[in-house]
């Protein structure tokens, strides 16, 4: 067993990379920008927090077999059978479930300034981080190191690039983002008569892979081909529609 991992990040991701390594190390540290709300609140910097959240079958398996029992609490205070409830109500029952665990302990309101190495620069040695209200540096050894705060970055970028795409909301429209936008706009056509490209986005809308997958050069070729010279029925269908 190890001796201490810190994770950066109380985000879902993070919160549950804490519980996992649990197991395995004596302490583990969850360094958090934020402050921790009350039960059921919203949390600052959370991306679409106000939506209604929904799990699906694999990340409600997850939480039972981390959190038994986890079901039945969400139930018990507002959310459906289904597990579709409010996301600070979701993150809050995980929240708490962490922040029990006789061997961890959560930092808030701290700034991570960067990571620590050896004098080889070979190997991480643990996290820079200056508490909000002092402004005080200091140095936080660990065996391991997990970024949770970015993990949320490339699915984000879509979402916020897909919201640049109305002329009402503001902000730099970068050559990913008019990318991204078209190929998001792409690939479902594409995938109404490719099985292996309606496969690689049920994986991704089913957190079985990473949104990144989607562009790789098997699956890119695949949408593009499909929208450059997609078969005859789905040719026509623009026709008939308008028709």
């Amino acid at each position: 067993m190890g001796k201490h991992a810190v994770v950066i990040g109380a985000s879902m991701g993070g919160l549950l990379a804490a519980r996992a390594l649990a197991d395995h190390y004596e302490r583990v540290t969850v360094l958090e920008r934020d402050t921790f709300p009350a039960m059921g609140e919203h949390r600052k910097g959370v991306p679409q927090g106000r939506h209604a959240h929904s799990l699906l079958s694999i990340g409600r398996e997850v939480l039972e077999e981390l959190f038994p029992g986890f079901s039945q609490e969400v139930v018990a205070q507002g959310g459906v059978k289904s597990l579709y409830a409010s996301r600070p109500l979701l993150e809050g029952h995980v929240r708490q479930r962490v922040l029990a665990l006789p061997n961890l302990r959560a930092i808030e309101r701290c700034d991570v300034l960067g990571l620590t190495t050896d004098g080889q620069k070979e190997r991480v040695t643990g996290v820079r981080l200056a508490q909000r209200e002092s402004g005080v540096e200091q140095l936080l050894g660990a065996e391991l190191v997990v970024d949770a705060s970015a993990l949320i970055d490339s699915p984000w970028s879509i979402v916020v690039g897909r919201d640049l795409r109305l002329k009402e909301v503001e902000g730099k429209r970068s050559a990913t983002s008019h990318f991204v936008n078209w190929y998001l706009g792409k690939l479902p056509r594409a995938a109404r008569h490719d099985p292996a490209v309606a496969m690689a986005f049920g994986k991704v809308v089913n957190f079985r892979d990473r949104p990144k997958s989607l562009l790789h050069p098997r699956v890119l070729w695949r949408v593009l081909r499909g929208n450059l010279f997609p078969p005859r029925a789905a040719a026509a269908e623009p026709r008939l529609q308008k028709a």
